[in-house]
């Protein structure tokens, strides 16, 4: 049974390889895979406290997209409109209104839409194997999310205001094998995705609400499993 899973990997590996026409113009395929955000920040205070030191809190996301690739000899151009699922966090630890010295933890998850446009170079192009890297613009726009912010072990309602638009610089390098390829990349953030970040924490008495000002620029590291077809 347990050899099951490594026959079913070598027939599409086959598969693949005799489905590949090398000579195709266009090139149309389906990707899906995993995501882990870098947040960078440039700027981080609770209540007007600036924090100096945080720490990401590493969290494993999912991705999903479609692809359509014009081929032009050794390079080609990548339109690929997908879906993702991005989780990510901070801990840091601030001292609040009452002067006591708490460790906190801000974390984030969200959906979102997104369109890369990619130019990619072919370094190796022989059938069945290639190896190919490539670098472009990616546009997002964010459309449901889930946030929590603790203090030590209390959590309190958050409230996050994102940017309706996000850019970011995508690079990376693709396997192929036959029509199976991976590729790994790294997305550079462009823009600031907040905008506003608010809480409510009742045992500050009858102002509870907090404001954390957070800018952050998120990159993100991705592994993701295709077919060309």
């Amino acid at each position: 049974m347990k050899q099951i899973p490594c026959i079913i990997f070598l027939f599409l590996i086959s598969f693949g390889i005799h489905a590949q026409n090398k000579d195709k113009p266009v090139d149309w395929g389906v990707k899906g895979g995993f995501n882990s955000d870098i947040c960078n920040i440039t700027d981080l205070s609770i209540d007007g406290n600036r924090i100096d030191y945080s720490e990401n809190t590493y969290r494993v996301g999912v991705s999903g997209s479609i692809f359509m690739r014009l081929n032009i000899e050794r390079m080609y151009v990548q339109v690929e409109p997908g879906y993702n699922f991005t989780r990510g966090g901070l801990e840091f630890r601030f001292t609040d209104r009452l002067e006591i010295r708490n460790l906190a933890n801000l974390s984030w998850e969200f959906n979102s839409l997104s369109l890369p446009v990619l130019v990619g170079y072919h370094i190796i192009k022989q059938a069945p194997y290639g190896l190919n890297f490539f670098a472009g613009p990616k546009f997002s726009t964010i459309f449901k999310s889930k946030n929590t912010f603790s203090i030590d072990t209390n959590k309190y309602p958050l409230d996050f205001e994102f940017r309706n638009y996000y850019c970011s610089l995508v690079g990376g390098v693709g396997i192929t094998i036959g029509g199976l390829f991976v590729d790994f990349r790294y997305d550079l953030g462009l823009m600031h995705l907040l905008k506003d970040i608010t809480y409510t924490n009742p045992f500050l008495g009858e102002d509870p609400f907090g404001k954390i000002e957070l800018k952050n620029k998120m990159n993100t590291m991705s592994f993701s499993l295709g077919y060309i077809f």
